[in-house]
């Protein structure tokens, strides 16, 4: 029971009921309630006065839930609610003014507000576009070829027990993972459906707003997910599907900045020709490019070596930049040597 009382006055202070319910699902079995209990928000909204006797007030309690807790519990929403309210009631049996006469648990916004700092996340690679690979345990090695060909396009991507040290509890690490990613690619294979754990990742994805881009690998976007169009991947290499990826990408709102300025970055800094070509690969799968981004490769590619004296690069990169109207890259500026009587004071 709780008391009612200045210092125990639920009404005004909803944490005061909200806690003993956490304290009650700690100690039941149900995993799925106690979710919605430890990572909830909950608020009071009044649903009903009456001024008889002194005046009574009805609430109802609203819980807003993460959206990957949400997606979790989806066909056991009304069960969860109603034995929220079974130990409402019992906690507040002693009121007699105020009660909470209905539970509504629905999606919220608090998990988007949740910030995982870089030093809890060394798997991601720096300078480098965060992408979340979700994919069932038996598609791991086709997870794993395609973050090696993403690595090239200056995307970091996350594979579940691949990126996780064996020391480390893995089920925090996919957290911190999720919580930092730029974006999230679903690897849609045929029982992808049947894991709570790739519904949840997803869910996660939806719930903080990144992007999402399900890759349809035997079964078509479905769900939440089904506003996405798939990537399609039959008949394709992993190669091929990893541009369409960076392609996607490239296009959508969420990420295009960042991906371009990571991209430009590693060009600019390229160590090799074959470092540069991969940059340029996926430059040139963009359809718009930021001009400030262009007018930077063309005024800074004379610094790198590989980017101007290599013939085969400089004339690709005029090519992008022609592409886009922008001017190509400016000859390097040359000083004759003058005699030391010339020199000008």
């Amino acid at each position: 029971m709780v008391p009612k009382g200045d210092a125990m006055d639920w009404t005004n202070n909803v944490t005061l009921i909200f806690e003993p319910l956490r304290e009650l699902s700690a100690h039941g079995s149900d995993a799925e309630l106690r979710d919605v209990l430890n990572e909830g928000t909950p608020e009071l909204s009044v649903s009903n006065f009456d001024n008889w006797n002194g005046g009574t007030t009805t609430y109802t309690l609203i819980v807003s839930v993460p959206a990957h807790v949400f997606v979790q519990i989806d066909q056991r929403i009304a069960a969860i609610e109603g034995k929220i309210l079974e130990w409402v009631k019992s906690l507040t049996r002693a009121e007699t003014n105020d009660f909470i006469e209905s539970v509504v648990v629905q999606p919220g916004v608090t998990a988007a507000q949740r910030v995982v700092p870089p030093s809890e996340t060394p798997f991601w690679l720096p300078g480098h576009l965060k992408l979340f690979i979700s994919h069932l345990s038996g598609d791991k090695v086709r997870a794993t070829n395609l973050k090696d060909k993403l690595k090239s396009f200056a995307i970091s991507s996350f594979v579940a027990h691949e990126d996780i040290e064996p020391t480390r509890e893995w089920q925090h690490e996919i957290e911190k993972a999720l919580f930092s990613m730029d974006a999230l690619t679903a690897v849609l294979t045929e029982k992808f459906t049947e894991s709570k754990w790739t519904d949840q990742e997803v869910g996660v994805a939806l719930g903080r707003g990144v992007a999402v881009l399900p890759i349809r690998a035997g079964i078509d976007p479905y769900g939440l997910m089904g506003k996405f169009q798939g990537i399609p991947s039959r008949d394709k290499s992993v190669g091929d599907v990893a541009k369409l990826v960076v392609a996607t990408l490239l296009k959508n709102p969420k990420t295009r900045a960042r991906l371009v300025q990571c991209i430009v970055e590693q060009l600019l800094t390229a160590a090799d020709a074959t470092q540069a070509a991969s940059k340029l690969e996926a430059l040139e799968l963009a359809i718009d490019l930021p001009a400030d981004q262009l007018i930077r490769i063309r005024d800074n590619a004379a610094t790198n070596p590989n980017l101007y004296e290599d013939i085969a690069q400089r004339r690709r990169i005029n090519t992008l930049l022609g592409k886009h109207g922008i001017e190509s890259i400016r000859a390097k500026p040359t000083t004759a040597a003058l005699p030391n009587d010339d020199i000008p004071f």
